[in-house]
């Protein structure tokens, strides 16, 4: 049976996982209105296909910026938006003491605070009709803290956390959420343009040899992740919609992509289970 056609918001479009989900969307006959900081980088979308309107999102823009661009999105189809996929997101690197909470906080600002705002924007649009789909962006970076990598895993271990409060009460109105964990997929994300790693290094430049690994990982692996976005959006697409390889089965709360994710929070759940098997008995000691 057909199912009815949806509406999908999505932050982020110019590149990787949310172009790559535009295109699987169109093709499954689905709307999507697409944004992305520079309307230039999206607006030949609406020239190939009729169900795609593009929009300038800024995701650091100020709340009530972003409520008006989530507004006109409501308004694109003329039958409001059904799922939002928060995927806008940056790669900031560099290890925490030569990083700085500067670098902390403008990697949040996008990664984090900007989730948070197009969230809120769209929640009285989900809550005045009951329903609705909110998508988190996560990342194997918030299952595994990295050298280097301080303040990317800690935006992405944040909106862990965030995702797991925010669907419990998301589920108060019937509207339903999902974390996605995907693992290295060839995208964009580390290109030169697109990722951050801070080189200053420390007086006695004791970071030198950890910098120089790190820029040459980012060489090495941009162009050569194992994990195709393709394939990807369409395990994404299949869950959403409830087909394919996700048909009879029920929405997962989180959704790992690839081997290498698979292999990392499987052994951080065996690895913690063992830990507090371990100390139970100490961490039992505590109370009254």
């Amino acid at each position: 049976m057909p199912q009815p056609q949806k509406t999908y918001l999505i932050t982020g479009t110019s590149s990787g996982f949310g172009l790559a989900l535009v295109h699987a969307l169109l093709a499954r006959g689905e709307r999507v209105v697409a944004t992305a900081r520079k309307l230039s980088s999206i607006s030949h979308l609406e020239e190939t296909n009729p169900n795609v309107r593009t929009l300038e999102l800024d995701v650091t823009s100020s709340q009530e910026e972003i409520d008006r661009v989530v507004g006109e999105a409501v308004g694109c189809f003329g039958g409001g938006i059904d799922v939002l996929v928060n995927n806008a997101a940056y790669l900031q690197g560099g290890p925490l003491e030569i990083c700085g909470p500067e670098k902390f906080l403008e990697v949040y600002n996008t990664n984090v605070v900007g989730t948070v705002k197009v969230t809120r924007a769209i929640m009285p649009h989900f809550r005045a009709k009951r329903s609705g789909v909110v998508v988190f962006m996560g990342s194997i970076a918030g299952w595994s803290g990295e050298v280097g990598a301080a303040a990317y895993c800690a935006s992405k271990f944040a909106l862990e956390g965030i995702y797991e409060s925010f669907a419990k009460e998301a589920a108060l109105f019937n509207i339903t959420s999902l974390i996605i964990n995907p693992g290295y997929f060839r995208t964009q994300l580390f290109s030169p343009t697109n990722v951050r790693i801070e080189l200053q290094d420390t007086p006695d430049n004791a970071y030198a040899p950890v910098l120089e690994q790190m820029s040459a990982f980012a060489k090495a692996i941009d162009g050569n992740q194992p994990g195709d976005p393709a394939k990807a959006a369409e395990r994404i697409v299949d869950v959403l919609r409830g087909e394919g390889v996700a048909e009879g089965k029920k929405m997962p709360k989180r959704l790992i992509l690839g081997g290498d994710t698979v292999e990392i929070v499987r052994g951080k759940c065996e690895e913690t289970l063992k830990e507090v098997a371990e100390w139970e008995e100490v961490s039992l000691g505590t109370g009254f």
